[in-house]
């Protein structure tokens, strides 16, 4: 519709008159919305008649479907999210996440080391030999700074990795290209190094104010130098179970499982390089789910928390907030709908309600 068919044909109104309503309406729709988010968020949750009631009939739920399927255990695990909990976890072993950064071969200045570990793979030798050998290509792996491609030094908004934090263009650079020697010091400094154990180091929580911060450190090293796109994708971490567990059922390559395993029965914040046919994975440990059942200790502080708007990181990604959330949104959606349609119909027994007869019919007509 062009701008002369809205002046004649939009009920009569002037050109000005007709933008004034639109723009009127759309404040009045973001007028309504925040309204209605206010009264949501203000909702309060009782806590005997409502929130237990629905916690332990979830908690019995859980208890009883993964006790007859572990798999079911292992497929909420891996789903694990901002809005999703889990509230018991069987003893059938400890599982645990990792995160890690891929250093592949597929940068322009490592295809020449992928070429030579693909014409290695066509020889034959043994195991022993192999893995030897492939070392040797890998350790001269090239890192790369993988943001010279983007157009944008703002990598918060773009899209592409949702959850990667805003950070300047120059920060973390190695203002060149580094050999992953260098590169590996370097992160060991940033992080720490303790408990050196098998090549296995745990990061200095003196360096952070908390585990989230650390991770939160990693993520953007992640967001540097990482190939691997599945760490962008996945809204949790790679899951794996503890070293010795039984059926894993697991893809990953067995390098890089077999490190994984280690670093969860080592601990969270434990790190290691280790190497597959993709390349050097530097790994860390960034969770452990052990077996157990939440309980309500920390209720009334989260709670309490939520109300004064002042929730932590480790608030959020309890249950318990999770679970309080989504009861609140809905029972505050339903009453808010309630309360909106009384004073709807209170306007019609008023007589503020004014209808237009062939509206709709002049709708069309626009």
């Amino acid at each position: 519709m062009n701008v002369n068919q809205i002046k004649k044909n939009f009920f009569g109104m002037a050109y000005e008159e007709f933008f004034e309503k639109q723009l009127v309406s759309e404040l009045e729709q973001r007028a309504i919305e925040r309204h209605q988010e206010l009264f949501i968020n203000n909702y309060s949750v009782d806590k005997e008649e409502v929130f237990i009631p629905r916690f332990n009939a979830i908690l019995d739920s859980e208890k009883q479907g993964f006790k007859l399927s572990l798999n079911d255990y292992k497929t909420k695990l891996q789903s694990l999210g901002d809005d999703t909990f889990i509230l018991y976890n069987p003893g059938e072993g400890v599982y645990g996440y990792v995160k890690h950064i891929l250093f592949g071969l597929d940068t322009d200045l490592n295809k020449g080391l992928k070429r030579e570990l693909d014409i290695l793979k066509t020889r034959e030798m043994t195991r022993d030999t192999y893995l030897k050998e492939r070392k040797k290509i890998l350790d001269k792996t090239i890192i790369k700074d993988l943001r010279e491609g983007l157009n944008t030094t703002d990598h918060k908004g773009d899209g592409r990795f949702p959850g990667y934090p805003d950070f300047s263009e120059q920060e973390y650079s190695f203002n060149g290209y580094k050999g992953l020697p260098d590169f590996y010091s370097k992160f060991k400094s940033d992080f720490g190094a303790l408990n050196e154990d098998s090549d296995m180091y745990q990061y200095d929580s003196a360096k952070f104010a908390d585990k989230k911060a650390m991770l939160d450190e990693f993520k953007k090293y992640i967001f540097i130098y990482n190939t691997d796109p599945g760490m962008f994708n996945n809204k949790v971490d790679y899951l794996l179970p503890e070293l010795g567990s039984m059926n894993t059922g697991e893809t990953y390559m067995a390098e890089f499982a077999e490190t994984s395993r280690e670093l969860i029965a080592k601990g969270e914040g434990f790190y290691k390089l280790t190497a597959t046919d993709y390349g050097y994975h530097l790994i860390i440990c960034s969770d452990i789910i052990k077996a157990g059942e939440e309980d309500l200790a920390g209720y009334d502080t989260i709670v309490s928390r939520i109300v004064a708007g002042t929730e932590t990181s480790d608030d959020k990604a309890s249950a318990i907030y999770k679970l309080y959330m989504l009861i609140r949104n809905e029972l505050g959606q339903t009453a808010y709908s309630d309360s909106s349609g009384d004073t709807i119909n209170n306007y019609y027994k008023e007589n503020k309600v004014e209808f237009f007869k062939s509206r709709y019919k002049d709708l069309i007509k626009v």
